[in-house]
């Protein structure tokens, strides 16, 4: 609940400066260019602990007002033990493609963005070692899965070649696997499915140049 209250207030202010900057010159030449950029992203998790990633991001520009986005990254969301994982860390590393449109300001350049991803996840386990004092073996798998994405963001150009990015995105997406427990004395192994929610905040700061 705090998360919605947060982004909502964020999509007032974001929405105020754009309607605010409307006397602004606007830049109306077409550019066909690409950019490219890095970033690095401080990570609100909804049901766990808050986590960070860094990755590289390409857009093209297909007109005054849109352009077209990828994003790869490579993060850690922790977790601490619960009905639904044990301790232990997510690593995602997320394709995510968006489509952008852009209020076009002199040097400031404020978007909103909707988008898709492809989300490959891997769980590491931080109490494999008090399984196996008692003689057991844990393994487990997690499934990578498709998410969805929303976010408010702003460009700003710093010269003709360098721009900043600051980004502020909500990430749908949920996880599922399988865990096994296997008594290494009896050989008897017990089979588990778990799922939840992975749906996360992401805050970006970047720098991207345009070729």
């Amino acid at each position: 609940m705090k998360n919605k209250k947060l982004l909502f207030l964020i999509f007032i202010l974001f929405t105020s400066f754009v309607f605010a900057k409307k006397e602004t010159k606007k830049v109306v030449t077409v550019d066909d260019n690409w950019s490219v950029g890095i970033f690095g992203s401080y990570l609100k998790s909804v049901d766990f602990e808050d986590g960070v990633s860094f990755g590289l991001v390409a857009s093209k520009t297909l007109s005054p007002n849109f352009d077209l986005e990828l994003r790869v990254s490579h993060g850690t969301i922790k977790t601490e033990s619960s009905e639904k994982v044990d301790k232990g860390k997510f690593k995602l590393t997320p394709v995510q493609i968006g489509i952008t449109y852009n209020f076009l300001f002199d040097k400031f350049k404020p978007y909103i963005s909707l988008g898709v991803g492809y989300y490959f996840f891997t769980f590491k386990n931080d109490d494999l070692g008090y399984y196996e004092q008692y003689g057991y073996t844990l393994t487990n798998s997690i499934d990578n899965k498709f998410g969805f994405h929303g976010s408010l963001g702003l460009n700003y150009l710093i010269s003709d070649k360098f721009i900043l990015n600051v980004d502020l995105r909500y990430v749908y997406t949920d996880f599922s696997g399988t865990y096994e427990i296997q008594d290494n004395y009896s050989k008897v192994t017990i089979k588990e499915n778990y799922d939840g929610d992975l749906s996360h905040i992401a805050f970006s700061l970047g720098c991207k140049m345009i070729l």
